[in-house]
């Protein structure tokens, strides 16, 4: 199992996270999400999983130093007319990953799509999908693309594909 190394504002030498299991676990358990079970190597997993998916987004500003080990922490952020210390990991980044950690815990933040997801027509028996042209047949994940939209360079919905 991963040793979990959290980063938190002050360039951690080696940083591979940005919230811990009991960070998350408390996360989950104020908002009753029940799905954020399973062993501490399957919840380390599912934190070390989400960074894949926290570290590919387009953050304003700049990485605070040349040697950190992960995007955050970051100069040149405002959010709601307030600029975000460089030396600070915002809320909204640490809710965003705990959303995503959970979710990575029973399915990939970014599956992989079978032809693009362009399915024209689907039957099966009596059930029937069909896609309207150019129809996505990515993940979305609304409650994460809310959580950092306010740290995003543009207020673009974020497609998993």
């Amino acid at each position: 199992m991963a040793t979990l190394i959290v980063e938190d504002g002050s360039d951690v030498a080696g940083a591979n996270t940005y919230v811990d299991i009991a960070y998350v676990d408390t996360y989950a358990l104020d908002r009753g999400l029940s799905m954020w079970t399973g062993t501490a190597d399957e919840k380390n997993a599912a934190i070390l999983n989400s960074m894949t998916y926290m570290e590919q987004q387009p953050y304003k500003g700049y990485p605070s130093t040349s040697t950190q080990s992960l995007v955050w922490p970051r100069f040149g952020v405002t959010v709601n007319s307030w600029e975000i210390s460089s030396d600070v990991i915002p809320s909204q980044l640490t809710k965003a990953q705990a959303e995503a950690a959970i979710r990575s815990l029973t399915a990939p933040l970014s599956p992989d799509l079978k032809r693009g997801g362009a399915i024209k027509k689907r039957k099966v028996d009596v059930i029937e999908t069909e896609y309207f042209a150019g129809a996505s047949n990515a993940t979305t994940y609304p409650v994460i693309n809310q959580l950092l939209a306010p740290l995003l360079k543009s207020s673009t919905t974020l497609v998993l594909s």
